[in-house]
């Protein structure tokens, strides 16, 4: 008896073994290197400079139909050209052995827009510790009813800067934009996952003060982008054109139009033209406490599930937020979060349920994408910690020989 008691003892902790790896690894500077190279930046030296003003630029220009030109109120609508000067430089440093990235842009585009309202330049200077260390088993968002998931996700100043752990080190050298979550990889602005009526913006749910469809949706280029009341062009969700929007299918048939028929009629699907599983793994913009956004692939070809509550996970030992195809499509909150039973009231467009896959890891997103695929793990392992299953094979393998012996 007390020998088959020690065999079932190998197998638990071994299992437990794998379970409990609860703070993630804080990031490297090669690591931060490496998400900053996939930005689209106008600085040639890589380092930041003292003020954005003052960072060398690069003109895009987009011909006809943009409606009103970045800084103007002129253009036709129809039209119009319009070119501007757009910069960005996302960098990285040591300070006292502590890994901080700094991001500074004037938040116009790499693609062509069409709004009827002005765009305006930002000033967004920031840095953060790079990917700081996180307790994933303890999340610091952690809502339990139906109440509190929609008081956290259906809130738009989740956002806000003062809600930015310590822990993160953000310090702010611009302009504060309290409903920016942080800057994807072209330069624009990410968003709060909420329109200013608090709904999904996309996939909105009859919730709050909305009692018809009509008051919800938000008119979008093909690029998924929009400005608001003062200016500032940016996303609710990955935009289809982020890598070079003019060379993706979405921009090609045009950034400078209205995003309707085949585009709003699967805003989803049109999101996802621009990636490819092939590609694996990429990263897709920085959020405002530090931690990356990698877009809706992993290195197995599939799209990455069972995130948080906060659309985050643990990834390659660090943690991570997913550009996904449902709400909150970016960052919802700074994470970590938990797993709750309830999903938020204000979309029509959630995850099914939060499940979280215990030990669960991804491979890293790689700087250069291969351009040869991956082997795709089998369903079993999709999405699946490797070193999980490894550790599991070796508790069982000690269990049956244990419980061999006990036999003799």
């Amino acid at each position: 008896m007390h020998c088959f008691i020690a065999a079932v003892a190998v197998l638990l902790i071994g299992n437990t073994s794998s379970a409990l790896a609860a703070a993630t690894t804080a990031g490297t500077l090669p690591e931060c290197q490496a998400v900053a190279a996939a930005f689209k930046n106008t600085c040639t030296s890589g380092a930041a400079a003292n003020t954005v003003a003052a960072l060398a630029g690069e003109e895009y220009t987009c011909n006809g139909n943009v409606g009103v030109c970045v800084g103007t109120s002129t253009g036709s609508g129809i039209d119009s050209t319009c070119s501007w000067t757009r910069k960005l430089c996302v960098s990285c440093s040591d300070v006292d052995g502590v890994v901080k990235i700094r991001v500074q842009g004037n938040g116009l585009p790499n693609h062509c827009y069409q709004s009827k309202g002005t765009l305006q330049e930002q000033n967004i200077d920031w840095e953060v510790n790079f990917m700081p260390s996180v307790d994933v088993l303890t999340p610091s968002k952690a809502p339990s009813t139906q109440t509190e998931v929609d008081a956290l996700m259906c809130d738009i100043q989740i956002s806000k800067e003062a809600s930015i752990p310590g822990t993160s080190g953000f310090v702010n050298n611009g302009d504060v934009f309290n409903t920016a979550m942080g800057v994807s990889i072209s330069g624009v602005t990410m968003m709060s996952q909420l329109s200013i009526e608090l709904l999904d913006p996309f996939y909105p749910k009859l919730w709050g003060s909305v009692n018809e469809f009509g008051q919800a949706p938000e008119t979008v280029d093909k690029c998924l982008g929009h400005p608001q009341a003062t200016g500032v062009y940016h996303y609710h969700m990955m935009g289809p054109c982020v890598f070079g929007g003019e060379t993706s299918e979405a921009g090609s048939n045009g950034g400078n139009t209205v995003c309707k028929d085949t585009c709003s009629d699967d805003i989803k699907a049109w999101a996802l033209k621009g990636y490819s599983a092939s590609q694996g793994m990429q990263y897709v913009g920085m959020n405002k406490d530090g931690h990356p956004v990698v877009g809706p692939y992993g290195d197995d070809q599939q799209k990455i599930a069972n995130m948080d509550v906060c659309n985050g996970k643990e990834i390659n030992g660090h943690y991570m937020y997913v550009a996904s195809e449902t709400f909150p499509y970016f960052a919802g909150c700074y994470g970590p979060g938990n797993y709750p039973a309830y999903t938020p009231a204000c979309s029509a467009n959630t995850q099914s349920s939060y499940v979280q896959l215990t030990g669960e890891a991804s491979p890293a997103p790689a700087p250069s994408p291969s351009p040869s695929p991956s082997p795709s793990p089998s369903p079993s392992t999709t999405n699946a910690d490797m070193g999980t299953g490894i550790t599991m094979s070796v508790s069982m393998m000690g269990f049956l020989v244990l419980a061999n012996l006990c036999r003799l």
